[in-house]
């Protein structure tokens, strides 16, 4: 052998290969290490790139909330459009034909367990924060004010409202059954 075999790298436990057959044995363990690289990093990849997309979810259907599809589509934002309950208290003026002073029942129908009387929507807000009538009123108002980006309309929060407090549950489109504590997350979900 002559001196220029002896400086080359063997690979492999190959010893005496053709300098071409060397170079295509190197590209071919090159690949392989990529490969078994690859496979070990990729899952902490997916779980990485998972996370921002798990946590920007918009489910602004009652469907697709019920579904647990927390996917964005491409193209939408992560927000459904819709304003707070507080942000509603706050501001005295509502879209038609609602007002601050307008009886919860005159929109909402409701059992004992949802019997607000005479009371006002805007002393529902104040009186009862977190309450099922309290993000039921600011659905039904960001329902009114035609957001761009809001899903819900004022018929949706009404029959979402009066289905729960008179049966127990809103059957959505998908048939799955929704009860006042996931109506009460979906409603908070529109404007979070």
């Amino acid at each position: 052998m002559n001196n220029t075999q002896h400086d080359k790298p063997q690979l492999d436990g190959l010893s005496n290969a053709s300098p071409v057959q060397e170079d295509e044995d190197r590209i071919r363990a090159a690949a392989r290490r990529r490969l078994i690289k690859g496979a070990a990093v990729a899952p902490v990849l997916m779980s990485l790139a998972s996370r921002p997309v798990m946590g920007a979810a918009r489910r602004c259907s009652a469907s697709g909330f019920m579904s647990g599809n927390v996917s964005l589509q491409p193209g939408q934002s992560p927000s459904c459009g819709g304003l707070s309950p507080g942000y509603w208290k706050n501001h005295t003026t509502w879209p038609a034909p609602y007002t601050p002073t307008t009886e919860f029942h005159s929109v909402f129908t409701s059992k004992s367990k949802y019997n607000y009387g005479t009371k006002s929507m805007q002393t529902v807000l104040n009186d009862y924060p977190g309450s099922f009538a309290f993000h039921a009123i600011a659905c039904l108002l960001n329902a009114m004010s035609g957001f761009a980006d809001y899903a819900l309309k004022t018929g949706d929060v009404i029959k979402i409202w009066n289905d729960i407090s008179t049966v127990g549950y809103y059957l959505t489109s998908t048939g799955k059954k929704m009860y006042e504590a996931d109506a009460k997350k979906f409603f908070e979900d529109t404007y979070h």
